[in-house]
Formats: C-alpha cells, sequence, structure tokens
C-alpha cells in the first residue's frame, strides 16, 4: 500500500511547495521586466485577479465537495482573503497605502499561514483539493504581494506605516462587525473572521489568555506588528534597491 505524503511545517513536501513559489516569482519578475511600466501594471492586475479566482473556486470548490467548510465560514473576511481582495485593488489604483499593506501584511499573513496554518489546514495530504487550495491561494498572495516590488511598482516608504495600521483597523473592524452580525442573528454563531472572538494559534492564544476579551486582545499586537513592518520594509527596500 502506498504511503501517503503529508504537508507539515519544514518538511520536504512542505519545502517543495516554497520552492515552487520561489520560482513562480522569479518566473514573472522576468516576464515583467521585459514590459514597460504601464504593461507591469496590466500584468499585476491579471495576476492578482487570477489569485482572486483561484481563491474563489478554492472556497466553492470546498464548499461543495467537503463537511468542513460552511458558507458562512468562507466569506471573505478572514486578513488573508482580504488581502487577495486587497492586491486587486493595489494593482488597480496606484495608493500607497494599499501597496504597503500588501507587501508588508498581505506578505506576512502567506508567510504565517505556511507556518502555522489553522486547524482545518494542518496535516494535509500534498495530493489533495485542499491542500491546492490552502497552499495555493496563499503562496499566489504572497508571490503578488512581493510582485509590487519585484515588478518596481511600489518602494516601500516608513511614512506608509501608519497608513496600512489605520487599513489594518478598518479590516479588523468590518471583520468583527460581520462576525457579530452572523452570531447576533444565528446565521453562524461561531463565527470568527480574522480571530477577534477567540485565538487559533499560541501566539494569539498566549494574548488572549492575558487579555480574554473579545477583539480588545488583538490591540498589543499592534506595537510588534508596527516594528515588524520596519523590519520588513527595511528588508524590502534592500531588495527593491538590488533590483
Amino acid at each position: 500500500m502506498k504511503k501517503e505524503t503529508y504537508i507539515r511545517t519544514g518538511n520536504a513536501a512542505w519545502w517543495f511547495i516554497v520552492l515552487t513559489v520561489i520560482v513562480l516569482l522569479f518566473v514573472l519578475t522576468h516576464i515583467a521586466r521585459t514590459m514597460d511600466l504601464p504593461g507591469r501594471r496590466v500584468f499585476l492586475l491579471l495576476i492578482s485577479l487570477g489569485g482572486l479566482v483561484f481563491l474563489f473556486l478554492y472556497k466553492l470548490t470546498m464548499i461543495r465537495y467537503s463537511r468542513i467548510f460552511r458558507f458562512w465560514d468562507e466569506l471573505p473576511c478572514h486578513l488573508c482573503n482580504l488581502s487577495t481582495l486587497m492586491s486587486v485593488y493595489a494593482a488597480a489604483v496606484p495608493s500607497d497605502a494599499a501597496r504597503a499593506y500588501c507587501v508588508s501584511i498581505g506578505l506576512f499573513c502567506a508567510v504565517l499561514a505556511f507556518l502555522m496554518p489553522d486547524a482545518q489546514s494542518r496535516d494535509l495530504k500534498f495530493f489533495s483539493l485542499q491542500a491546492l487550495g490552502f497552499y495555493g491561494s496563499h503562496g499566489l498572495l504572497a508571490c503578488t504581494s512581493l510582485c509590487f516590488i519585484t515588478f518596481g511598482l511600489y518602494t516601500p516608504q516608513y511614512r506608509d506605516i501608519p497608513a496600512l495600521l489605520g487599513v489594518v483597523t478598518a479590516l479588523l473592524v468590518t471583520a468583527h462587525m460581520t462576525n457579530i452580525v452572523l452570531r447576533n442573528t444565528g446565521i453562524n454563531p461561531e463565527a470568527n473572521y480574522a480571530f477577534t472572538f477567540s485565538p487559533d494559534n499560541f501566539i494569539l492564544k498566549k494574548l488572549f489568555s492575558r487579555n480574554p476579551a473579545v477583539f480588545w486582545y488583538l490591540i498589543p499586537c499592534y506595537i510588534p506588528l508596527a516594528v515588524l513592518c520596519v523590519i520588513e520594509f527595511t528588508l524590502l527596500k534592500l531588495l527593491s534597491a538590488i533590483l
């Protein structure tokens, strides 16, 4: 009997997916470098739209064929899904705040999903639709986020950090209000978009244990998030300078 291959953070299957994303980024960047600036913008818009379509098909397929996926749990209100939507907006509209969000929070969400998948996406079979959808959608998000840098469409600026934190706040509030409506109407009593009601990974669980207040327990995240953005921007500015 053939042994199943499972994806776990750091194992060979996981590294294969990571390297595939890196290769895809290099290929897309090479293609973009043959275009003028307007052409790169259109190309990135098409890539971001492709990522959005892929995400939509993944969620639709899982809702249709998987018992653990429910429609009201799959609205585009998780930060990764919101980041995919934001990448389309940032590619279509020259907004520094939106592009700063994509190259920092969007990239961070994608990397975090790879490192610490949510409960229903851990230990997936390598050859499964859920693995393809989960790692494919987050891989495309990471790739699209970095394309803003590698295509030469955005250079990180520290002055954009307050604006991107404002975008994060707006998205968190939107997700939390969605949770409240779904819970209070009984449509989805366990709605927990952006984990505003309860934590899902050990970092958020640690914060929640110290301040078990829904939504507000996330506020202390802003300090390390701002520091993370500074570090990310520093590294991405170096990448931008090299390219």
